[in-house]
């Protein structure tokens, strides 16, 4: 995605409390609904047009917004504000993100003026035709071949083995925070980080890989089969020179990697 994609400030609409869905939200949980619903439309600007919602996130916000906000009042606010359409419903239930028709049109109209603006048009509720700036950048399909792996289940390891790879798997796909960034840095999606994950455990075992020194070591190691499984089926000789790219890295390992730069507020 682009380097900087939220913006500083956005338009407050000055019949925001006078609106029936934030009535109603102020009515089951108080000043604090519109309190939550207010953060909620800071932290979807801060970082763009829409803002990806789960448990590790809900965790974070409830801290951040203090001891006043326990995460299930958060949580049952943010449900009340998608039932009530102030959020996406269908954008909420596909893709796990808070953002609205009204939230893009604004976001879109505050950065016409940047050079380039990316964004998925899987998350898109507006017509962008009239924004000359704005890219399209759709997550790169999983190879068919890989999603095939992906679906397999795991080997059931011999009686009374610890099967610790299938542990750190479960880690990597609880850790909202991290499987966020992995998607951004690669531009793919939460749920084909997951597809990937599952390849990467079989792969693991394949190699006699039983597990890694902690859950860090496995989050850089799976950063790197990531991104050799996403060369090698980028490859304009995909599936003809697999081993050779594989040589060449092993050959170059030491080597610092390039790294990704992408902006968080975590």
């Amino acid at each position: 995605m682009a380097t900087v994609a939220g913006i500083e400030y956005y338009p407050f609409n000055v019949d925001f409390f006078d609106d029936d869905k934030i009535a109603l939200i102020e009515s089951e949980f108080g000043a604090k609904g519109s309190v939550i619903a207010i953060r909620l439309l800071c932290k979807i600007y801060r970082e763009g047009y829409y803002y990806r919602w789960g448990d590790d996130a809900c965790l974070i916000f409830a801290r951040k917004s203090g001891a006043d906000f326990a995460p299930n009042m958060v949580k049952e606010v943010v449900s009340g504000l998608v039932r009530r359409s102030f959020f996406d419903k269908g954008m909420f239930d596909k893709f796990g993100i808070l953002t609205s028709r009204g939230i893009q049109q604004r976001y879109f109209e505050a950065v016409k003026r940047r050079q380039k603006v990316e964004v998925n048009s899987e998350y898109l509720l507006v017509d962008t035709t009239k924004y000359p700036n704005i890219k399209i950048v759709n997550p790169a399909p999983v190879s068919a071949a890989l999603a095939e792996v992906a679906k397999k289940k795991a080997t059931v390891p011999a009686s009374g083995e610890k099967d610790a790879i299938a542990a750190e798997v479960q880690k990597l796909n609880q850790s909202q925070y991290w499987l966020e960034s992995v998607a951004m840095r690669f531009h793919l999606t939460i749920d084909q980080i997951k597809e990937h994950l599952e390849a990467f455990a079989i792969d693991c075992r394949s190699r006699g890989t039983n597990s890694h020194e902690n859950i860090q070591d496995a989050q850089r190691h799976f950063n790197d089969w990531l991104r050799i499984q996403l060369n090698i089926q980028n490859s304009p000789n995909n599936g003809t020179e697999k081993q050779t790219a594989a040589d060449r890295r092993r050959s170059a390992k030491g080597v610092a990697s390039k790294t990704e730069d992408f902006s968080t507020t975590f």
